[in-house]
Order: C-alpha cells, then structure tokens, then sequence
C-alpha cells in the first residue's frame, strides 16, 4: 500500500462514517454528488497536499478535478515516517472541527448550484460551475430551459483541442434533448454509472444504487 493510501486508511479507522474509495475517502451516501478528501502529490519524497473534494457524479471528466475543492491544511503535509502519526491526527482534527459536516450540506444539485452557482444562478449564470455540469445541474433540479441555453452556448463556443470530446458530447446531447427532454436522464444515469466504476465508489452509495448499478 502506498504512504497516502495507509494514511487514508488510518484517517478512516478515526472517522468511521468515511469510505474509502481507490485514492479517496468519501462521505456517504453519494448520489448525485461526491464529496470527500484525497491527497495531491508534489515532485518531494513523503510530502503531499491534502484536498476537500466536491464533484458531480455526473462529470464526464476522466479524473478526479479539483475545481470545487480546496487546499486543507496550508503548505505540505509530511507523510514520512518520523511525522506521520502526527501528520494523520492533525488531518483527522481539521476533517473533525468543521470540514465533515459542511461536505456533508453540499449532498444534492440544488445544494452544489447554491454554493458554486454564484450571485446570479437564478439567471442561468454560474461562471464558477463548468458549462457541462452547470447544465446537467439545471437539469436535475427542473429548469430545462437553462440547461438547453447553456448547452446551445457551450457547443456553439470555439472548439480548443483539449475539449473537443466534451463540446461534442454537448452538441448530440443537445439535439437529443431538443427532441425527447428525457435523453437529459439518460445522459446523467450514464455518465454517474462510469463515475462509480471509474472512481471506485460502490462503497459510498446508498444501497438501492448499488443493486441498480449492480443490475
């Protein structure tokens, strides 16, 4: 096992609500929402930064992103052997003294669109949600008509290399959409079964996900 993967481990062993899920520990149940923390790595032997993790379910990204996260713990988190046990207990006490129980508020899309829609997400704006999940997100709690507009405008948008998939994703989806409106579920129920597989998180749904997934 890693040194990150026995300090998640360990984490674990003193938060038992926690799952973990390959290289992160999970708060559950995820539904529509991830939430957890995991440890980024940086270019020096036993030394790691410590994320908060907020993510769609829905994403169509590959990997883990840390866009609605935040850096837990300022500087470097010393994971070797001389200061691991207190490296561990002092991440157990930041999880403890606040960050549990907030991931914990952000469990639904309205919840996710409240705190990163920003100050004008009853228009259809949220500059600080991506194009594709801003849509998704629309989608889920009712409001076809911002997740159709903000679609249109991500797959009119300039196609950059690194996210052509994403924008042509956008454009089939959007003529599905415009025909039958139930193509949105479908889109969503595929991309959070890839998430579960891809991220390993079986162990963080509820348990009438996991027969469906299983199913």
């Amino acid at each position: 096992m890693s040194i990150s993967g026995k300090a998640l481990t360990r984490i674990q062993s003193s938060i038992g609500e926690l799952r973990l899920c390959k290289d992160m520990l999970v708060i559950p149940p995820t539904e529509h929402i991830i939430r957890g923390f995991l440890f980024e790595w940086t270019p020096y032997k036993g030394l790691f930064h410590f994320w908060r993790v907020v993510l769609p379910l829905y994403t169509p990204w590959p990997v883990i992103t840390l866009g609605y996260g935040d850096r837990l713990a300022k500087g470097y988190i010393d994971l070797g052997e001389a200061e691991f046990d207190r490296s561990v207990a002092s991440l157990v006490e930041i999880i403890l003294g606040g960050e549990l129980e907030d991931l914990r508020s952000i469990s639904t899309p309205e919840r996710f669109l409240k705190r990163f829609g920003g100050p004008s997400v009853n228009e259809g704006y949220t500059p600080g949600i991506s194009e594709f999940h801003a849509a998704l997100t629309y989608y889920l709690v009712g409001n076809l008509q911002f997740c159709l507009d903000i679609l249109e405008d991500y797959a009119g948008q300039d196609l950059w290399p690194s996210r052509v998939d994403d924008h042509l994703s956008a454009r089939d989806l959007l003529r599905e959409m415009r025909i039958d409106p139930s193509a949105g579920e479908r889109k969503i129920r595929a991309l959070e079964a890839a998430s579960v597989e891809r991220f390993g998180l079986a162990p963080s749904l509820p348990a009438t996900s996991v027969l469906r997934h299983a199913s």
